[in-house]
């Protein structure tokens, strides 16, 4: 799951390989830091940068397991670690996102930021996020926002926001909206997806 607060100073990272942008690597972040050649605890390499995408958010949606896989790579060897990411990924395979979606929770406070992905498993829709607002008067205002003109993409935006900075970003960036006045120009969401070099 995507954690509330990305901490950047995590032990172990994924990062895209400078020399062939389509290997994924797995390794801790004092390897990466200290320059020179990096032996990575695990690496697989994307057929193209659709399924590039989708590793990298496979990865992501499973940050708060990293230091447990980078603590077994260290302990049994980069083997044991390839076996076990490769059960994790046949069980529930990498998928490609074809949409980013909000909606309205059941609940007149809340709503649902997800993707509609599909994989080799079908197609199926994933929750990333749920937001609760202060009111039914809050949902609403953000709502109105969000279907003005030019503001649909901020939808996709705000799932980078998760993916890059964590949860509570995105809910403190939605509640500013929701407090902007009717009359405001648009707010325009700072999210552009940082390269995956850093996973964070």
């Amino acid at each position: 799951m995507i954690p509330k607060l990305i901490d950047e100073s995590e032990s172990h990272c994924f990062v895209v390989d400078e020399r062939n942008g389509l290997w994924v690597l797995f390794a801790s972040r004092d390897a990466m830091t200290r320059g020179g050649v990096v032996q990575p605890l695990w690496c697989r390499e994307a057929a193209d940068r659709t399924t590039l995408s989708a590793l990298l958010r496979w990865a992501a949606m499973r940050r708060d397991q990293w230091a447990a896989w980078g603590r077994l790579g260290e302990a049994t060897g980069s083997e044991v670690l390839n076996l076990h990411l490769q059960n994790l990924l046949d069980a529930d395979p990498i998928a490609v996102v074809v949409g980013t979606v909000m909606q309205r929770g059941e609940d007149p406070c809340v709503v649902v930021l997800g993707e509609m992905l599909s994989s080799g498993h079908g197609s199926g829709f994933e929750v990333l996020h749920r937001h609760t607002f202060a009111s039914t008067t809050a949902r609403s205002r953000f709502f109105d926002w969000l279907n003005a003109d030019d503001n649909m993409h901020a939808v996709e935006e705000l799932a980078f926001l998760a993916y890059n900075h964590g949860t509570d970003t995105i809910d403190a960036t939605m509640d500013r909206i929701a407090a902007l006045p009717v009359a405001a120009p648009p707010e325009r969401i700072r999210a552009r997806r940082k390269q995956p070099t850093a996973m964070s």
